[in-house]
């Protein structure tokens, strides 16, 4: 198994720059020459990363011929996931790689002309894939990069979460990054393996929040309510509530915990928390009564002014489960919080 991987993922907004972590993993654009064609919303893009020895997996169940070749197939899929998964967190664009099936298309192609495409007499079934034949994926090392792009730009955290977060929403504009992010990794790459198994579970649902809520937004509400618990419920791992003296159950609600995690990690300020409780308000809601969101199908009978409202309040949530998890990984490192509750 070599050291250093070439691959390619895809974007829905353009990268334009590079962005490096330390002598971890690497992103740049893939070059306009291999897009022959230009008419596209998948943007694809290299990731270089390295396999350390930690990151290694030995499959416990193989066949012993193929042991080798399963344990790299592995190891390099998890390490890459979970590459896309970080980015995914700290930017509010979206990373991605192809899952490896087709689909029925139309056979349509930019260079055809009218005529042709009138022409077509079905359907075929096609596989998600980008290939070129000019492109090399074989490495030994990170290519340098430097010399034909620029460092991504970088912006002030909050400016960055806070204001107009784009959430590929907007796909003229290009790729940026919060100035948190090299931060943010070095505590990741820092975490214990116990800390890394719940971080990583807890990232892995902050991603399916954004991939989810646009089409099922309900379900992606519930997994950014599921991440921001996963890191809520690792910090009080050590708590032991005083438990009532009739029942024996403990007297700490959840509710109130949900709300001083909340309030220790996202913010205190005037307004907090009583949003914080309407939002734990609105996650019993759907856990417990099936309630879904009236912008989720394809027609309701909203105004523009309670469409807006609820889908500020998506954002609001997604961005909850960003920001849990981020500041989780931040602030300890910054001795400005414990990792767990005393």
């Amino acid at each position: 198994m070599k050291d250093i991987y070439k691959t390619i993922i895809f974007t829905k907004t353009p990268l334009k720059s590079y962005f490096k972590y330390e002598n971890e993993f690497q992103i740049y654009p893939v070059e306009d020459k291999y897009l022959e064609t230009k008419k596209h919303r998948h943007y694809p893009i290299f990731l270089e990363f390295k396999l350390n020895e930690e990151d290694k997996i030995k499959p416990q169940f193989s066949i012993k011929e193929f042991e080798e070749q399963i344990s790299e197939t592995a190891t390099i899929q998890t390490k890459q996931d979970k590459i896309i998964n970080l980015l995914n967190l700290f930017s509010t664009f979206t990373f991605f790689k192809y899952k490896i099936e087709g689909n029925w298309v139309l056979p349509i192609t930019t260079k055809m002309s009218k005529e042709e495409i009138s022409e077509i007499d079905g359907s075929e079934f096609l596989y998600n894939h980008f290939l070129h034949k000019g492109i090399n994926l074989d490495i030994i090392e990170f290519t340098e990069v430097s010399n034909q792009y620029k460092p991504i730009k970088v912006i002030e955290y909050s400016e960055y979460y806070q204001n107009e977060p784009n959430y590929d929403y907007d796909q003229t504009k290009e790729i940026t990054l919060p100035n948190n992010i090299i931060m943010g990794l070095r505590a990741y790459f820092n975490l214990s393996t116990e800390e890394k198994r719940v971080i990583d579970s807890a990232i892995k649902y902050s991603c399916l929040s954004m991939e989810l809520m646009e089409d099922k937004t309900t379900l992606g509400i519930l997994s950014a309510f599921t991440s921001i618990e996963t890191v809520m419920n690792f910090y009080y791992k050590n708590y032991k509530p005083e438990l009532c003296k009739e029942c024996g159950q403990p007297r700490y609600k959840i509710s109130k915990r949900y709300l001083d995690f909340l309030l220790d990690f996202i913010g205190n300020g005037d307004g907090f928390k009583k949003k914080f409780n309407n939002l734990y308000s609105l996650r019993s809601k759907i856990v417990h009564t099936g309630f879904s969101f009236s912008t989720e199908p394809f027609w309701n009978e909203l105004t523009e002014k309670e469409h807006d409202a609820e889908f500020v309040t998506i954002l609001e949530i997604v961005m909850l489960s960003k920001l849990s998890v981020i500041n989780y990984l931040i602030l300890p490192s910054l001795s400005k919080k414990n990792k767990h509750h005393t």
